[in-house]
């Protein structure tokens, strides 16, 4: 039986916004290991190979559902149905577990829906198939008969250290900046934004020593020395066991360069001596979950753990530190009013971090399975149109800055090449000049180094000006929703501050560094082209 896996990746998303989809790439993995014939590939909607697809004729068809991605998985699954008619659907994620009932019935084109863990299950349903046994046997499915549509029991939780290395069919295929590395499963937190705590059910962590193997693994075989550990709770429990993690990449000498996700209250755990050490080991970027710098939205929206000031210091923190680091950012919530979207301002603005625009436009995309979309539910707050969730504010006039700047802002974005530059900066580039500084210090090249973190400074720089100038406009707007809004005085508004002469004027700034840069190396040295490409 032939499998076709596919990651399906939003249009328009460069692989320095991306990473693997690891969560298929586990299911890969694991049916290979069984001996099944696996095609994975990772793509969007437009550039997907369908030629390939049909040329390899695969049986079953399985795809995460993702509601960002929702109508492009949609028309894939239709366009393989059409193409490949005797082929069955399949789909799995969150959304697919916590909607299958509805997404069955809506969706005629799905045959089966893998509902929590796929490993397993996947291969159970394949095995199941294969032999024309009745799926009634199953566990963890949704599926068609002619009686209607059938949901078996759940299945039991996975020992997550009995799986096998997760495939990197698409770190090759994508060429992907970084690897990813998942060492647990859910959260020990209870975020009403997230679907963690209801579709793993709980935190596990893999052992040590195997994540480990995995990275130099992974090292070995493409190459890449680069990693994103990609865990809710990297640091749980009580720090020991990311101790233990960085102190067997110390002992086993690891030449990477690596970005970890921490909760905003675990920073005042991490003691100096730990702190160096994972920067000796190669920590370029610390992915921390700060969410809102407005206290109501905190504690009674998103139900989070840290308060205001935590955020603050947990910034702080990292900044004398001279780590770098990167706020996740909600700036609208249904709930949200002009005072506490002012507040979020003035963080952003404390901080300098509004060069990465999207922290303005970022708004709550609903989960099922979170305790959020509930509260949204039960106070009339979202609706469906069509595959799509239509958000309800409970102010109308946020509503209307939030639609303008997710329907009419970010698409003008999106089609600038300028504003793409400029995020790369704000973002991806940080962590990579931050590996190379830590290359050379490793080599005792102090020229090297030295070259590296004056960039850093000027970048740094420009970035703050980026940051203070969109605080400006984006004030503007606030300025206009609070007195009384009007998507042509919002148009006015970027036209007066000339949004988009200014991001030309950054991005060009930021490559004139960069240049400089690879020039200044170069001369040194030329075999570091193939560091700075």
């Amino acid at each position: 039986m032939k499998i076709l896996l596919a990651a399906l990746y939003v249009e328009g998303e460069d692989s320095y916004e991306a990473y693997e989809d690891i969560g298929i790439c586990y299911v890969a993995e694991y049916l290979r290991s069984k001996g099944l014939q696996v095609l994975l590939t990772g793509e969007s909607l437009s550039r997907m190979d369908f030629d390939r697809i049909v040329e390899f004729g695969p049986d079953l068809v399985g795809v995460t559902l993702y509601d960002r991605t929702k109508p492009d998985i949609k028309a894939f699954l239709l366009k393989i149905k059409a193409m490949v008619p005797n082929a069955r659907t399949c789909i799995g994620g969150c959304e697919a577990t916590f909607s299958h009932q509805s997404i069955m019935e809506e969706w005629p084109f799905i045959d089966y829906v893998i509902r929590g863990e796929g490993e397993i299950t996947s291969y159970k349903l394949i095995s199941a198939l294969q032999e024309g046994r009745d799926l009634a046997d199953v566990s963890g499915i949704t599926y068609r008969t002619p009686k209607g549509i059938i949901a078996n029991g759940d299945r039991p939780l996975i020992d997550i250290d009995s799986l096998p290395f997760p495939s990197r069919d698409l770190l090759v295929q994508k060429k992907f900046r970084f690897a990813t590395i998942t060492g647990s499963r859910g959260c020990i937190r209870r975020c009403a934004f997230c679907c963690s705590p209801k579709f793993w059910r709980g935190w596990r962590g893999r052992q040590v020593g195997q994540i480990i193997d995995e990275v130099e693994e992974v090292q070995r075989l493409h190459g890449q020395s680069r990693f994103m550990f990609f865990d809710d709770s990297l640091d749980n429990p009580n720090i020991v066991r990311l101790t233990q993690l960085v102190q067997e990449m110390a002992r086993r000498q690891l030449d990477i360069y690596y970005i970890i996700q921490m909760r905003v209250e675990a920073y005042n755990k991490y003691t100096k001596e730990l702190l160096n050490q994972m920067k000796a080991t190669g920590l370029v970027n610390v992915y921390i979950g700060i969410e809102s710098f407005s206290q109501y939205d905190l504690k009674n929206v998103y139900n989070k753990f840290a308060s205001v000031e935590e955020n603050h210091a947990c910034i702080e923190f990292f900044k004398r530190n001279d780590v770098p680091y990167f706020a996740n950012f909600i700036m609208f919530n249904p709930y949200s009013t002009i005072a506490n979207i002012r507040t979020n301002i003035e963080g952003l603005k404390r901080h300098r971090l509004a060069s990465y625009v999207r922290r303005l436009v970022n708004s709550y995309r609903p989960y099922r399975a979170s305790t959020l979309y509930d509260r949204m539910s039960k106070d009339g707050l979202i609706s469906k149109v069509i595959d799509e969730f239509h958000i309800g504010y409970i102010d109308d006039r946020i509503g209307k800055l939030s639609s303008f700047m997710t329907n009419e802002f970010d698409p003008f974005l999106q089609k600038s090449r300028s504003f793409n530059e400029v995020t790369f900066f704000s973002r991806e580039n940080l962590f990579i000049l931050a590996g190379l500084k830590i290359y050379f210090q490793r080599s005792g090249l102090i020229d090297e180094a030295g070259i590296v973190g004056e960039v850093e400074v000027q970048m740094e720089a420009v970035l703050s000006a980026v940051s203070d100038f969109n605080i400006r406009w984006f004030t503007a707007l606030v300025d206009l929703a609070e007195a009384g809004w009007s998507d042509n005085a919002a148009r006015q508004v970027f036209r007066d501050f000339h949004v988009r002469d200014h991001f030309q004027d950054a991005s060009e700034a930021l490559k004139k560094w960069k240049r400089l840069m690879d020039v200044k190396l170069l001369r040194l040295n030329k075999t570091y082209a193939n560091l700075l490409n």
